[in-house]
């Protein structure tokens, strides 16, 4: 089925399905999923609450008034904060791109409220941490930007300035690293 033959909106179990799938495909890609995403996939599947969660989620999701979940969490550390930024911004990131791949047009207060629904069902749920199985052991994460190349610190998972070569971040990150070990 070509983009132009899929619908502009789902329908409230048609929505779900496709996150189902989602998460299925998400999980089936990894090489070495996350337990925590394993344990999401096998709760969307078999669940009896899930019908009834799904509903909840995507009232909340719709609200002009949702709550900001990131000012639900202010009793988290540093680092775990961090990562609830980072498990938003990739929750934010799939949802644009499924929005996208099923031409489903949502304001981004939409996609926000979204955004938040589904990331506080799972930071509710599993528990996270950031660890990149595309970054092999001893390497540090790095990624282009535009100005140059950024990385990110694997203790508290500060981003560099973009710097201007891949090595320049990649010891960024390095020597960032070290200062926590002081």
């Amino acid at each position: 089925m070509g983009d132009e033959a899929l619908p502009r909106g789902l329908a409230l179990d048609q929505a779900f399905r496709a996150a189902y799938f989602m998460t299925e495909q998400y999980v089936a890609l990894e090489r070495e999923p996350d337990t925590g995403l394993v344990l999401y996939e096998q709760y969307l599947h078999s669940d009896p609450a899930r019908w009834d969660d799904w509903k909840q989620a995507v009232r909340r999701a719709l609200s002009e008034d949702a709550t900001d979940h990131l000012s639900e969490n202010l009793d988290r550390d540093e680092r775990a904060r961090r990562v609830l930024e980072l498990l938003i911004d990739a929750v934010s990131d799939e949802l644009h791109v499924a929005a996208g791949m099923c031409d489903i047009d949502l304001s981004e207060q939409q996609f926000d409220n979204l955004t938040a629904a589904v990331t506080s069902r799972l930071d509710s749920a599993f528990d996270f941490d950031w660890a990149p199985h595309w970054v092999r052991p001893g390497s540090v994460h790095t990624w282009p930007v535009e100005g140059g190349v950024r990385s990110r610190c694997g203790t508290c998972l500060a981003d560099s300035p973009p710097l201007p070569q891949k090595e320049t971040a990649a010891q960024w990150a390095k020597d960032h690293e070290a200062s926590h070990a002081h």
